[in-house]
């Protein structure tokens, strides 16, 4: 007799009945009650203390909700082929990061220009790439891009300047819906200087 056995959810009655020493009848632990004379057996782990004389030592009975092999060696493997699992997992994960950019949100308060000033500052937001950082005035779909932020934001308020004041030399009523929205968007945020 095996000292250990494995009571488990799939394929483990026939380890049951080769343990007691019958044909099993589908449900282990019906079989293991009734071989200790009706005992009720309790939860997903518990230790047989009383056992027939020609069982020696105690079995401990684990209940499993897979297959874990007794062989210390296939546990083995069993561990080694779930750690490359995780592995090949992580690596995964870090080849879809790459692939994502750093997101955050900034503001510019200014668009380095003598003709125009801001009345608010405007929320931006920032994509860092590996090689390229790019700066979107969203409302608007108006972006700037560059080697860094700095780069980025200084293309950014170029664009912004220069959209507004295409705007500006246009007839609103030809405007389609979107430049409209962007009109309207710029005219709220930005201020011809008169100078």
């Amino acid at each position: 007799m095996e000292k250990n056995v494995e009571i488990l959810t799939q394929g483990g009655q026939a380890q049951v009945g080769h343990a007691l020493g019958k044909v099993p009848s589908g449900d282990p632990w019906e079989d293991l009650e009734r071989h200790f004379s009706g005992s009720r057996l309790q939860g997903p782990q518990w230790r047989l203390l009383d056992f027939p004389p020609h069982w020696q030592p105690a079995l401990e009975v684990t209940r499993r909700t897979q297959y874990v092999p007794v062989n210390l060696e296939e546990r083995l493997d069993m561990v080694q082929r779930t750690v490359s699992q995780l592995a090949n997992a992580v690596a995964d994960l870090r080849e879809a990061l790459r692939d994502r950019p750093v997101m955050s949100n900034t503001s510019i308060i200014d668009l380095n220009s003598e003709q125009y000033s801001l009345r608010y500052s405007i929320p931006i937001v920032m994509e860092e790439w590996d090689d390229e950082v790019v700066a979107t005035l969203v409302e608007t779909e108006t972006f700037g891009s560059g080697a860094t932020p700095s780069e980025a934001l200084s293309e950014l308020k170029r664009r912004i300047v220069a959209l507004y004041e295409d705007l500006a030399s246009s007839d609103p009523g030809e405007f389609g819906m979107l430049p409209a929205a962007w009109w309207r968007i710029l005219r709220h945020y930005v201020v011809a200087d008169e100078r």
